[in-house]
């Protein structure tokens, strides 16, 4: 269940309402945030101990964060990604999860170009509206 290294090959994710996902290490690290908490180096006692607390993620969103964890995992290697299926209702939690993650997304795609007008398939952006202008003073 370890590497040479002696670190565990899976990791211990907590979210805020106490739900733990339990995550093959390699998945995990396709955060920056979790790869660098786990980091031998960094001195942080996750990278000891292999779990992860997460007092800004409730237990759905970080279900979800996990899943895509492994989707990206699976899929990094591919060319065409299917889409990943996302509750309307979570896109917004899973967004903001997903910037505080520092979370690297299938085919180039990050976060801030998300939030730069974007809309986010979970690993392609499938609409770019940054030519799209409107005039919100006329409605104040």
């Amino acid at each position: 269940m370890s590497n040479p290294h002696g670190l565990s090959k899976y990791v211990t994710l907590i979210s805020s309402d106490g739900f733990e996902f339990v995550v093959l290490r390699e998945a995990a690290c396709t955060s920056g945030a979790i790869k660098r908490m786990l980091d031998p180096k960094s001195g942080f006692s996750e990278a000891t101990t292999g779990r992860c607390a997460f007092a800004e993620i409730n237990g759905i969103v970080l279900e979800k964060v996990a899943e895509y964890f492994y989707y990206n995992y699976k899929n990094k290697d591919r060319e065409d990604v299917p889409d990943m299926d996302i509750p309307p209702e979570l896109c917004l939690e899973l967004l903001v999860a997903a910037d505080y993650l520092n979370t690297s997304l299938i085919n180039g795609v990050d976060v801030s170009q998300i939030w730069e007008g974007r809309i986010w398939a979970f690993g392609h952006a499938s609409h770019d509206f940054n030519d799209t202008i409107y005039d919100l003073s006329a409605a104040m």
